[in-house]
């Protein structure tokens, strides 16, 4: 999971989204290829209805800060998924939800990249059907046919997934 450090700030999410925007290092795998472990990104606090598919959005689970990407909505609670996982997981709108706006690579110029809004939806949609496909592999009948199909699905690189072979460090994700 892409975890995004508490050192240096007050306990909760809330107290330090409150109105302004905030700068965190991205620690943790699991967003890879968009973010990498020592990123920066710039975060707002955003109302559940202002986050669109595809947005990567910050809220705390289980007492640590996650940023993933939100995929969909149904009623009370929201999906999100980290880029590097072949499936989501459906959560309960969060108290405060954060919404990355801009990156700036681990090791780069303190330049920010504002993230382009029409990738962020491609990628939404990319990483909503590789949820879907996933988990109606797994709960196909029988297990030589839900293997074959999930064995199937691993075989897809990544890059079909992620939008490409780029490296961050080049564009924005």
């Amino acid at each position: 999971m892409a975890r995004l450090p508490m050192e240096g700030r007050p306990p909760g999410l809330g107290l330090w989204l409150i109105d302004e925007s905030v700068r965190v290092t991205v620690s943790g795998s699991s967003m890879e290829p968009a973010l990498r472990d020592g990123d920066t990104v710039e975060v707002i606090r955003a109302a559940p209805e202002d986050v669109l598919k595809g947005d990567l959005v910050v809220f705390e689970r289980g007492g640590e800060v996650t940023v993933h990407r939100f995929l969909a909505r149904e009623g009370e609670r929201f999906l999100e998924k980290g880029d590097a996982h072949a499936l989501g997981a459906w959560h309960p709108w969060p108290e405060v939800l954060g919404r990355v706006v801009a990156l700036r690579p681990a090791g780069a110029s303190s330049v920010e990249t504002p993230f382009p809004v029409h990738l962020q939806r491609s990628l939404g949609r990319r990483h909503l059907l590789r949820h879907i496909l996933t988990d109606r592999a797994g709960s196909l009948p029988g297990a030589p046919l839900r293997r074959a199909a999930l064995g199937l699905l691993r075989r897809i690189p990544d890059c079909m997934w992620n939008g490409g072979p780029k490296s961050h460090s080049k564009a924005p994700p």
